[in-house]
């Protein structure tokens, strides 16, 4: 486009075309050589600025070519954004940024489902604002690893308390990525394991249970097995007593020792 058009000139050219214009990129090609008007106009959306005075068929067309190739690459930048946000947002675990100081910097929107509270309510909580008094100095002492150990891994469990007052259990990743130009913060996948734990201790539980009967259970061949052993040793000693008996009277002097 030229800035100098019948219904329109200067930036006010570049910005209503830039309106309009969608996705296809601008190229100005004018006779002014304002240095102050061409850096506006590339900051207002134009892809390239040439005086019709300098530029001649190849110029023209070594700018189309890169101001489409850049246009290109811009758009596929907005789309890989687009598709990770939309990852980010609709993924089952809430994605959280903390700040060097364990401040919240973003929330994804599964925040509202894992923990009640909107992504605006806990725009910069503190990492402990939540965090069940018992397993603050866990969290803390985890927090000050991850800040000392870049792009290592670290998985906790802790307990925390939801908007509705309850206190739930918590599964959270995180990974410092503060030295990471594109990121800047440490990142923290975090979800809701309390029915997992409740399932867990049910388990355990019954388990316990388990080994429990399974004991009384032992205890009790044992007892039988003892029981048994006892009565033939038992029913040995009474048939000789019944075989002695026969033998002395009433009467006879050991008698009385046999019946005692």
């Amino acid at each position: 486009l030229d800035l100098g058009l019948p219904d329109s000139t200067g930036l006010a050219t570049v910005e209503r075309m830039h309106d309009h214009a969608g996705l296809v990129p601008i190229l100005v090609l004018t006779s002014s050589s304002d240095d102050g008007l061409a850096a506006l106009s590339l900051q207002r959306g134009a892809q390239d600025y040439l005086l019709k005075s300098d530029a001649d068929a190849a110029i023209l067309e070594r700018s189309l070519r890169h101001a489409r190739e850049r246009a290109a690459f811009r758009q596929s930048m907005r789309d890989g954004e687009l598709r990770f946000r939309a990852l980010v947002e609709n993924s089952y675990d809430a994605v959280t940024l903390l700040d060097e100081n364990g401040r919240v910097i973003y929330d994804s929107r599964s925040i509202i489902r894992v923990m009640g509270y909107t992504p605006e309510e806990r725009l910069g909580w503190t990492l402990h604002a939540t965090i069940h008094p018992d397993d603050v100095p866990f969290i803390s002492e985890k927090f000050g690893y991850c800040l000392r150990h870049p792009d290592e891994v670290l998985q906790v469990e802790y307990r925390f308390k939801h908007k509705d007052g309850s206190w739930r259990w918590g599964e959270a990743i995180g990974v410092n990525r503060l030295r990471d130009p594109a990121v800047q913060a440490i990142v923290v996948n975090h979800r809701d394991v309390t029915d997992r734990k409740m399932v867990e201790a049910a388990l355990r539980e019954s388990e316990e249970q388990l080994r429990q009967a399974q004991k009384m259970e032992a205890v009790g061949r044992l007892a039988g097995g003892v029981a048994h052993d006892f009565n033939n040793v038992l029913t040995a000693i009474i048939g000789f007593s019944d075989l002695l008996l026969l033998k002395h009277k009433p009467g006879d002097p050991s008698f009385a020792d046999l019946m005692s």
